[in-house]
């Protein structure tokens, strides 16, 4: 469970479905940031976010952390490789499938980290992300709108830099730990003991603000999906029973074959499909398809000819 909570907080470049923080459900916070950001006298000799209200500071510094822990550049044992190998064999005996690890999972380091500015990526850090000048944080961090400022200059890339530096400066030791691999400290990641998890009010996580320069686009308050809200508040113990698949053009050919023909035989009651593919081979037995789209628009010739199919 710790893994899998620890993993729901990543952020995948392609969403299949909302996590928890999304829903509205989970609230993420940082223990000790109100305090810190408080502290005046611990920001007195950094530009900006010396003058920023501690609201401010504790806006920012939350998107800091945030965007750190969205790319799993947290301290925790469950996401290092061999924890994660351990936890497949311990398991292995215990669930079946589809419950247990897959392979894909049990192979990779999920735990990333931030590498400090000026130290380079080597082959062993693909997970690791950059605090550089050119870095989106540091271009976040380096708008004075970010402060609260109405300026339209940004400042200098040394400047941003020197912000970076000073906030991982303060924050180690709280809620950040360093990252020392043969005596130099080459990043930082979070503790994972900082982080405090709360039940959500129902209110989806607001756009992030490192990722979305548009500050329109930042201050739009997202619609919270309501289908995926429902379903882990309360309707998941409904599908207990229930199994489902993908198929799509991600699953690779063996799969595919046996999911078709465990779905003809009826041991697997329901496929995910995506809109595009040509699904003829179901329609002998199918006695139900659904054609959704995630955008308010007219279905596509296709889309209606495989629904009419699957009719008749």
């Amino acid at each position: 469970m710790q893994y899998r909570a620890l993993e729901d907080l990543s952020r995948g470049w392609r969403i299949v479905q909302s996590n928890l923080e999304q829903t509205g459900l989970l609230k993420i916070r940082y223990a000790g940031l109100d305090e810190l950001a408080a502290d005046n006298a611990l920001w007195a000799d950094t530009p900006r976010i010396a003058d920023a209200a501690p609201a401010v500071r504790i806006s920012a510094l939350s998107a800091f952390l945030d965007h750190l822990r969205t790319q799993l550049a947290i301290e925790a044992k469950e996401l290092r490789r061999n924890e994660i190998r351990r936890l497949s064999q311990r398991t292995d005996n215990i669930l079946k499938d589809p419950w247990a690890m897959e392979e894909a999972e049990r192979r990779n380091d999920r735990m990333s980290m931030a590498l400090l500015p000026g130290v380079s990526k080597t082959p062993y850090e693909r997970r690791a992300l950059s605090l550089i000048e050119r870095s989106a944080v540091a271009r976040y961090m380096r708008n004075p709108r970010t402060w609260g400022v109405d300026e339209s200059q940004p400042d200098s890339a040394q400047q941003g830099e020197s912000l970076i530096r000073k906030i991982v400066q303060n924050l180690k030791g709280h809620i950040l730990i360093p990252v020392v691999e043969n005596g130099e400290e080459r990043g930082v990641r979070l503790l994972s003991n900082a982080l405090r998890w709360a039940l959500g009010d129902g209110s989806p996580a607001a756009p992030d603000p490192v990722r979305t320069p548009n500050l329109h686009l930042r201050q739009a308050q997202p619609e919270r999906n309501r289908y995926f809200s429902n379903l882990y508040g309360s309707r998941g113990v409904d599908l207990k029973r229930m199994l489902s698949r993908e198929h799509t053009g991600q699953v690779n050919i063996a799969d595919r074959q046996e999911r078709e023909h465990q779905f003809r035989e009826g041991s697997l009651p329901a496929l995910f499909c995506s809109p595009t593919m040509e699904l003829a081979w179901t329609y002998a037995s199918c006695s139900l398809s659904i054609c959704e789209t995630s955008r308010p628009r007219p279905p596509t010739t296709r889309s209606a000819a495989d629904a009419a199919d699957a009719a008749r």
